[in-house]
């Protein structure tokens, strides 16, 4: 008897504290999916671009999802968290310096139609995805993902919009 009892209390307590945490914290991780698309995609695209399901995530464990929807150039993203500074970028390589720039890790090397993830655990910020094939960048391909508190509310109006402009860089060698 006193066995079923401590089973029905850690049930009781565990129901308590799942009562109290965010559904992302239920769900498990966030998920972010991720098209990574240029001209060889499809005829209307005319540079290269890197888009999101969904561009603000509630802070915690963020898994990227990557599709290289390219027919013929291999992808990948970079995540990068924006420090406000600019991104060491090479422009004989026309690559971002990883080695400088602190690259929080990577889904890398996606060759045409394949897919890839890597999962993160990112705090509150504002954070760069960015494919750091040559000249990508340039060509349009990056992203914004804004991490917001797990209480916040998740959505464009309350302020979370996102920009779109892309990241600052500065040359280096």
């Amino acid at each position: 008897m006193k066995r079923i009892m401590d089973v029905d209390i850690v049930i009781c307590l565990g129901l308590a504290l799942a009562a109290g945490l965010p559904k992302s914290a239920l769900a498990g991780d966030t998920v972010v999916n991720i098209q990574l698309q240029d001209s060889t995609t499809s005829s209307g695209i005319q540079n290269m671009q890197m888009l999101l399901d969904h561009a603000v995530v509630p802070a915690g464990r963020v898994t990227l999802r990557a599709k290289n929807e390219s027919k013929q150039l291999i992808h990948e993203v970079l995540v990068f968290r924006d420090s406000g500074k600019p991104l060491p970028y090479n422009e004989s390589s026309g690559r971002i310096v990883e080695k400088q720039a602190h690259s929080l890790g990577e889904v890398s090397d996606l060759k045409p139609g394949k897919s890839g993830q890597k999962t993160f655990s990112l705090s509150p910020g504002t954070y760069y995805l960015i494919c750091n094939q040559p000249m990508h960048l340039k060509g349009g391909m990056y992203a914004r993902l804004k991490v917001v508190a797990g209480n916040a509310p998740i959505g464009g109006a309350d302020g979370n919009a996102v920009s779109t402009a892309p990241p600052e860089t500065k040359s280096v060698k």
